[in-house]
């Protein structure tokens, strides 16, 4: 089940706009990652809504995390957070942190709110700045 809403969509595209400038980007499958800057990056995007030094970590899911890693054997694969403060990331291939088994209580038709999560340190991203033209 999909608990993504129109408006977590919209926060997403205006981040990967951030990102991608004038280049091409393609909407990836609901069951992959969310964009692919055409040729040259794929990009998972989370928005929070705290700034980057409220907590040490985050958290993301075991299975995105494979995804992203297979993905980035065909093209760069970044992590972005979307924080009130700064738009922060990180490359796949960089990311260490340690796994454990949690999550949320379980939502009405989910089967995955309880699974494998990495705890990501969030001092190992990198703060993205927008290039001025």
């Amino acid at each position: 089940m999909n608990f993504e809403k129109p408006e977590d969509r919209k926060k997403e595209y205006d981040v990967i706009k951030k990102i991608a400038g004038s280049q091409k980007i393609r909407k990836l499958e609901r069951s992959s990652l969310d964009y692919e800057i055409v040729d040259k990056a794929f990009i998972e995007i989370k928005c929070y809504n705290i700034n980057h030094d409220q907590y040490t970590h985050t958290i993301v899911s075991i299975q995105k995390l494979v995804k992203m890693q297979l993905m980035s054997k065909r093209l760069p694969t970044f992590l972005f957070i979307q924080f009130n403060d700064l738009l922060r990331y990180i490359n796949v291939n960089d990311i260490e942190g340690e796994l454990r088994r949690s999550g949320r209580k379980p939502r009405d038709g989910s089967t995955n709110d309880i699974e494998f999560i990495g705890y990501v340190c969030i001092e190992k991203f990198k703060t993205f700045q927008i290039k001025a033209k």
